[in-house]
């Protein structure tokens, strides 16, 4: 009787590096984004009932933690998932500037637009 926004009972993460990815090309072009090492690290979580507290939580029931290869915080922060924008604002602001372009008569239009759109939103920048 788990409850359903526990939408799984259990899962298991494994690295990116774990497995060879088949190729679905016919040979012609070399394929030069390979990441398959055959890593063993992961975890594996399930959904437990916890007596003390008298609630469902999820806990690790297995994992290994050793990479056959080299782990860097910046390879991280550079997939694309990481990489993504989530600001409310910037993502206003492209979806404006991508409707001058598109509404544009021409380049220095769209040039116009934009600045004149960027005045209404305001950027941090370090």
């Amino acid at each position: 009787l788990i409850p359903l926004e526990l939408k799984t009972f259990g899962t298991k993460l494994i690295c990116t590096h774990g497995w060879n990815r088949k190729g679905r090309g016919k040979g012609i072009r070399n394929s030069h984004f390979n990441r398959g090492t055959g890593c063993k690290a992961n975890i594996t979580a399930a959904v437990a009932w916890n007596d003390a507290e008298g609630t469902f939580m999820v806990g690790v029931t297995d994992y290994d933690v050793r990479h056959n290869h080299a782990v860097y915080k910046a390879t991280y922060q550079n997939h694309v998932h990481n990489r993504q924008v989530q600001d409310p604002t910037i993502l206003a602001f492209v979806d404006e500037v991508q409707i001058s372009r598109r509404t544009a008569a021409n380049a220095s239009d769209c040039v116009c637009y934009s600045s004149s759109c960027a005045s209404r939103y305001r950027f941090q920048y370090d």
